[in-house]
């Protein structure tokens, strides 16, 4: 299945999705208004044996779905503990990687104990926004 959530971020840039179970992998697509600087992901699970495990994850990568996924590199692969999903811990992103970001892709693999669906219980996605141009304030030259 394939789940699509719009944002209009706020600093510090902080999305939050509430329990959600699909088959055990999972394709989840955050457009951005504004380009963002994302730090960490906090994912918590249902149970642990539906907890996310094998996470790819992509940036800026138009409409992607489950054929994509085989044919793109990811901008980084993570495993998540089962800790991490049960005490909610922050997941640290590869510094410099997720800059400047308009669309991540989360792509969950797979989950810790195998079972037939992954069920989380909340995302979050944290990093700030980045400053826009206003542009009312440009002025005409010549």
């Amino acid at each position: 299945s394939q789940a699509t959530f719009p944002n209009t971020p706020r600093s510090p840039l902080t999305l939050t999705c509430k329990h959600f179970q699909l088959p055990i992998q999972l394709l989840i697509t955050l457009p951005f208004k504004v380009p963002v600087n994302i730090t960490a992901l906090e994912i918590t699970a249902v149970s642990r044996d539906r907890a996310p495990r094998n996470l790819k994850l992509f940036t800026d990568a138009g409409n992607m779905d489950f054929e994509d996924v085989e044919d793109r590199k990811p901008a980084q692969e993570i495993e998540v503990s089962a800790e991490a999903t049960e005490r909610g811990l922050p997941i640290q992103l590869e510094p410099g990687l997720f800059h400047h970001i308009r669309k991540l892709t989360i792509f969950v693999e797979s989950n810790h104990g195998g079972a037939e669906t992954t069920a989380i219980r909340t995302l979050r996605i944290m990093g700030k926004p980045l400053p826009g141009t206003d542009m009312s304030a440009l002025k005409k030259v010549g």
